[in-house]
């Protein structure tokens, strides 16, 4: 039972790895393409300051993949375990990796870094500190524009620090959607299961970007 856990969960792992690698092969043949075809030049190091906010995204929806691949063999509570990993990692990435690679980008520009970031790269510390200053000393006219972080609504600041937890807790939901559509598609055919698989993969992915989207208005 230990040993079939074990090739389960490297299932899952493994299974969330490709799909996340393959998204991501995608992104960068469309980069490297979009690049010379529009005319302009490829910076790989450019491309590698998004990389951290690509994985944290795609991950949770990676696990839909994983708890399919597994569903056979990993019991409900082995998946939510290897899904709240997943959370853990793409939060990271989202709410600290991604946001310190761009300060890092804008650094390396030699951006006016005060203007556009007062309180240093927009992790969730830096979030609050904004929301707050803004609070303390709200603006005539709220606005969005970059330049202007101490004119963002406090709301939109809170959209912002939530965005990161809502999307990372996507893991688990994901894992689960994909454990019971495993189990719930196995007695239809080949083509059937596959079709109906991805129906429902695509399905909760669009749900979920369309709340999460809401939760942004």
């Amino acid at each position: 039972m230990r040993s079939e856990d074990r090739k389960s969960g490297l299932g899952f792992t493994a299974s969330v790895a490709i799909s996340v690698a393959g998204v991501l092969l995608l992104l960068l043949v469309h980069q490297f393409v979009s690049g010379f075809l529009g005319g302009g030049i490829w910076r790989p190091r450019e491309v590698l300051f998004e990389l951290p906010g690509w994985i944290g995204l795609f991950l949770p929806f990676a696990a839909f993949v994983g708890g399919l691949a597994a569903h056979a063999v990993l019991s409900v509570g082995s998946m939510v375990k290897r899904a709240a990993m997943i959370a853990v990692v793409s939060y990271f990435l989202l709410a600290y990796g991604s946001p310190m690679a761009f300060y890092r980008d804008y650094a390396s520009r030699e951006a006016d870094l005060t203007a556009l970031y007062p309180f240093g790269p927009p992790t969730p510390r830096a979030l609050l500190a904004q929301r707050s200053a803004v609070e303390a000393n709200p603006p005539q006219t709220y606005s969005f524009r970059v330049g202007r972080p101490l004119e963002h609504p406090p709301n939109w600041l809170t959209y912002l620090l939530h965005r990161a937890i809502v999307i990372a807790g996507f893991s688990v939901l994901a894992g689960l959607l994909g454990h019971r559509s495993g189990k719930l598609t196995t007695g239809l055919s080949p083509p059937d299961r596959r079709n109906a698989r991805w129906a429902l993969g695509l399905a909760s992915s669009i749900a979920f970007f369309l709340a999460e989207a809401a939760g942004g208005e």
